[in-house]
């Protein structure tokens, strides 16, 4: 579906018939926030790493230094997918 402005974004549900995950529903996803927004998502490697898309790292650099500021999964538990 075309954004309803030229430029704009489209804010619509991106994924038809969706619904909203909880929290730990997803244990291996982490979001990444610059300036208290959302800015991407990334998928957990370890403890220490995420992995997400090149462009969402790319230059200017977050102005603060980057940290876990919520961790609601328990990354001592194995989770698998049920």
């Amino acid at each position: 579906m075309p954004p309803k402005e030229c430029g704009g974004s489209n804010q619509e549900n991106r994924i038809v018939g969706g619904m909203p995950a909880g929290v730990n529903r997803y244990p291996w996803m982490a979001r990444l926030v610059y300036d208290g927004q959302f800015h991407c998502g990334a998928s957990l490697l370890t403890k220490e790493y995420v992995l997400t898309a090149a462009h969402c790292v790319r230059k200017p650099a977050p102005a603060a230094p980057t940290e876990v500021v919520d961790c609601a999964t328990d990354l001592l538990v194995y989770h698998t997918i049920a």
